[in-house]
């Protein structure tokens, strides 16, 4: 699906009550299981943990536009998700992402559960060209795996990127990654607790 429009790109930053960790987690597995098989416009959701510390969560939404967001804000499973989160969520912090590039695997993705994906969460400070020329890098490159470059910042000074991975899996593109990246780089590793996202979402702003 290559996506001619910019894209809702969100991230949520949960620290959550240790004592109702897996309440959370079923009821993320209930919303993103749900809308991913009813909702066509929720185009990707990530729920994970910063590795090692279970309280502290990041979750990572795609919308094809704000219509299909509402479709979900709507939905019975996101209501019954609100629920649980206003009783679990201790601190609660809300990013607008402007997507730059976005690129998903080939396959349609619905995992929960056990299972050994990661997502490498690199956040960098950078001028606007000199990521362009990376977006237009990736663009070029013929390596496969689900990737996000966004701005953080209105500015587009400060940006993110997420690359998912296996287990013990190396960066795939790390290299073009730091010919952009200034050494205030810093990069978190968070385990996929739940994720479901389409195949072959492909976004690149030229702007």
């Amino acid at each position: 699906m290559r996506l001619t429009e910019i894209p809702i790109l969100r991230m949520y930053h949960l620290t959550i009550d240790e004592s109702q960790r897996e309440v959370f987690e079923t009821a993320g597995v209930q919303n993103l299981l749900t809308s991913h098989q009813n909702e066509i416009g929720t185009l990707a959701m990530y729920a994970t943990h910063l590795n090692g510390q279970e309280t502290e969560n990041y979750v990572f939404e795609l919308y094809q536009d704000e219509s299909q967001y509402q479709i979900h804000a709507n939905s019975s499973q996101f209501k019954a998700y609100g629920q649980v989160a206003q009783k679990v969520v201790k601190d609660k912090g809300l990013q607008e992402l402007q997507p730059q590039y976005i690129q998903t695997s080939n396959s349609n993705m619905a995992v929960s559960g056990q299972n050994d994906y990661f997502i490498e969460l690199t956040t960098f400070t950078s001028p606007s060209d000199t990521v362009q020329k990376l977006v237009e890098k990736l663009a070029k490159t013929s390596i496969s795996g689900t990737y996000y470059v966004a701005a953080v910042d209105a500015v587009k000074k400060q940006w993110l990127c997420l690359e998912l991975l296996r287990e013990n899996q190396v960066s795939q593109i790390s290299s073009i990654l730091d010919q952009a990246i200034s050494s205030d780089r810093i990069t978190k590793l968070l385990k996929v607790d739940t994720m479901v996202s389409q195949a072959n979402i492909g976004f690149e702003n030229s702007h």
